[in-house]
């Protein structure tokens, strides 16, 4: 997965991502909760669990104790990069129309002839 630099110039790399579907109270995760299988430069592994409408929470030392760890921060940013992106992504161009001459019916032709009907582009 990808590795991120900290402010503190530590290196986390994400193991996993899990993207919570559904409310699972017994475990504390609700929908839309975002759970990262992280590594530090150290090799410590920790579950950093970001929320929408809650209070983020990391299984690190700091964050076990309630502090605001780097984790937590430095994750944020990167999952709000990611989803900023993938919108990106998504938004169409509009396709402008090619300008065409306009002619009354009268000046084409008719419609039932038994030829078959096309279109011409004029520029």
């Amino acid at each position: 997965m990808a590795t991120t630099k900290a402010a503190t110039n530590r290196e986390i790399k994400v193991l996993n991502r899990y993207s919570i579907k559904q409310d699972c109270p017994e475990k504390g995760l609700h929908k839309g909760d975002v759970v990262l299988h992280i590594r530090n430069d150290k090799g410590a592994e920790y579950y950093t669990t970001l929320r929408r409408n809650k209070a983020h929470s990391c299984s690190c030392p700091a964050g076990e104790h309630s502090r605001k760890c780097y984790h937590v921060s430095v994750l944020v940013s990167k999952e709000n990069a990611r989803i900023e992106a993938r919108l990106a992504a998504k938004k169409v161009i509009p396709m402008v129309a090619p300008t065409v001459a306009s002619q009354e019916i009268g000046e084409r032709g008719t419609l039932t002839r038994s030829q078959g009907f096309s279109l011409k582009l004029v520029s």
